[in-house]
C-alpha cells in the first residue's frame, strides 16, 4: 500500500455516527488485499465544514443530511459551492430514495445510508467517488484541449490513481 492515505472531510453531527463511520473506514483488516488509509477530519456543521473546505487539502466529503445547521438538499447545495470540485458522498438516516436521486442530480457523487452500510461498501463508495470525479475531470479537460494535443497533460491518470489503488 502507498504511504498517501485518502484525506476526508466528514460533516456529522452525532458523535455516535461519527465513530462507527470513522472506524467502519479505518479497519484494515479487508478481505482480498490491501486498502488505502483514511484520514478523517471532522466538523459537526455547514458553518465548519466551509471553512475547512476554503483551507484544507481533502480527496472527498462525507455529508451527512440533516445538520444542527441545515437540513437535505439545502446542506448538500452549502456544500457543493464550498467544495468546489470535491467528491461529495452524502449520509441520509433513512431509505429515501427520491431523496437520494435528488442528492445525485445537485452533485454529490453517491448516497449511502448509515443504517445499511459496512466498512468495505463506505471504502469502496468513497474511492469510487474519487475515481468517477477525477474522470470526469481529465474529461472536461481533455474537451478543452486543441485537437491533437494533450495540453501537456500525462492522461493516463495512473500516478492518481495509483494512491487510490494502493499501489
Amino acid at each position: 500500500m502507498g504511504d498517501a492515505a485518502i484525506s476526508v472531510l466528514m460533516v456529522e453531527d452525532d458523535p455516535g455516527d461519527a465513530v462507527l463511520m470513522r472506524a467502519l473506514l479505518q479497519d484494515q483488516d479487508v478481505p482480498g488485499g490491501e486498502t488505502p488509509r483514511f484520514e478523517i477530519s471532522r466538523v459537526d456543521r455547514v458553518e465548519a465544514a466551509v471553512p475547512a473546505l476554503e483551507h484544507g487539502r481533502f480527496d472527498v466529503v462525507l455529508l451527512d443530511l440533516c445538520l444542527p445547521d441545515g437540513r437535505g438538499l439545502d446542506v448538500v447545495r452549502k456544500i457543493k459551492a464550498a467544495a468546489g470540485d470535491l467528491p461529495i458522498v452524502v449520509m441520509g438516516a433513512g431509505d429515501d430514495e427520491p431523496l437520494a436521486v435528488q442528492t445525485l442530480r445537485e452533485g454529490a457523487q453517491d448516497y449511502l445510508m448509515k443504517r445499511r452500510v459496512d466498512g468495505s461498501l463506505a471504502r469502496r463508495v468513497l474511492l469510487n467517488a474519487i475515481r468517477r470525479k477525477r474522470g470526469e475531470e481529465r474529461a472536461r479537460e481533455w474537451e478543452e484541449c486543441p485537437r491533437g494535443g494533450t495540453g501537456g497533460k500525462d492522461w493516463s491518470g495512473r500516478r492518481e490513481l495509483s494512491r487510490l489503488d494502493g499501489q
